[in-house]
């Protein structure tokens, strides 16, 4: 160190020093400075390390689990379904298509007029997230193409950490927690025409990293909103009329066509909505000719009926369906056109009487 002195004053042999004025060297206020930012900088290590000491958390002994988890799970007991516009895929990532609101309860305390609480090993603040990596908050779902963005009352948007330093904890549940979550169109959603099921947890709380509850889904369906359609009867009676055994020439030879119809009426669905139907016809066919059916309780032999569709014959059985065209939004009636006949399946046709077969169609919609 040295010390600058501009003012000395002698009196006699003794000589006083006044320091009016003094400075320290600049490198020994480096040196100090240095001091002080190394002081600092173990403090903010040293919190750390205390804050992220909790390895474990439990639920309190005043209200345990009942299933012998060291954690709450919450679920919401009402059963809801929510619309999944049929175009979703035409929309582009990022469109909110449903939104719900869930009142958490905790399934597994053991006491549900008690607040659940965990007590843990060691203090850090509690924290809540999703499962996943999130993407704007938007967290994945079960469901490839559904993401999910929460926010929980007096929480805020998820993930948020709370600012209190705590071991002891009151998990959030009942209309004072209530759940908000937008349902987002993430990607391309295999799964448009039936019901999707949402499963599993959404969301959990940690406090210093340790699990304190999980918060999952339960009854939550997504259910998309296209039309329907009826059968205006369910059945059909198609008469192919009178016919001589000397019109069977021969194998193969027919009857002329008999045109009947399938017909539907439909109502509903969202705007530029729409459906497909898949027809499978089903019944008993002939042993050695499985393209036509067989006759029931005829005494006449050696002929069935089969079934066409534009010209073309149909076969029976589910490896068999085809689609019968597209039902849009707005459509009331939708008729499928079919034609049947007689055929000779055998070198020769005998008996007399009714020839009567059966056949059994069913259609699905996709």
């Amino acid at each position: 160190m040295r010390l600058h002195m501009p003012g000395l004053t002698a009196h006699g042999t003794r000589r006083h020093v006044v320091l009016s004025k003094c400075r320290l060297d600049s490198r020994w206020r480096t040196r100090m400075n240095m001091y002080k930012l190394f002081a600092f900088s173990m403090g903010i290590i040293f919190s750390t390390i205390s804050e992220s000491h909790a390895a474990f958390c439990m639920p309190a002994d005043s209200n345990p689990a009942t299933d012998g988890k060291n954690h709450y799970i919450a679920s919401y007991p009402v059963n809801q379904a929510l619309s999944l516009p049929i175009n979703i895929n035409s929309e582009p990532n990022g469109k909110v298509f449903a939104v719900i609101s869930l009142n958490p309860v905790i399934d597994n305390k053991r006491y549900s007029s008690i607040p659940a609480r965990v007590v843990c090993s060691g203090f850090g603040r509690p924290s809540f997230s999703g499962f996943g990596v999130p993407d704007d908050r938007i967290y994945p779902s079960n469901v490839p193409g559904i993401g999910l963005r929460m926010s929980m009352e007096g929480i805020g948007t998820i993930p948020s950490d709370r600012p209190t330093l705590t071991n002891s904890y009151t998990i959030p549940e009942g209309e004072k927690s209530t759940i908000t979550i937008d349902f987002i169109k993430t990607g391309p959603i295999s799964t448009i025409f039936g019901e999707i099921q949402l499963a599993g947890p959404y969301m959990e709380m940690k406090i210093a990293g340790a699990l304190a509850a999980q918060y999952v889904f339960s009854g939550v369906t997504l259910v998309p909103i296209n039309p329907t359609c009826t059968l205006v009867s369910d059945s059909i009676s198609v008469p192919l009329g009178t016919h001589p055994d000397t019109r069977f020439t021969g194998l193969g030879a027919t009857t002329d066509k008999v045109p009947f119809s399938i017909q539907l009426s439909c109502s509903g669905g969202d705007p530029n909505t729409q459906i497909k139907p898949f027809v499978t016809l089903s019944g008993t066919t002939d042993t050695q000719v499985p393209s036509v059916l067989a006759l029931t309780g005829s005494q006449v032999s050696g002929v069935g009926v089969e079934v066409l569709r534009n010209g073309a014959i149909q076969g029976f059985g589910a490896a068999n369906g085809w689609q019968a065209g597209t039902i849009s939004q707005g459509t009331a009636n939708f008729q499928i056109d079919l034609e049947a006949r007689y055929r000779q399946i055998r070198n020769t046709v005998s008996g007399g009487g009714s020839a009567n077969a059966l056949a059994t169609f069913t259609i699905d919609y996709q």
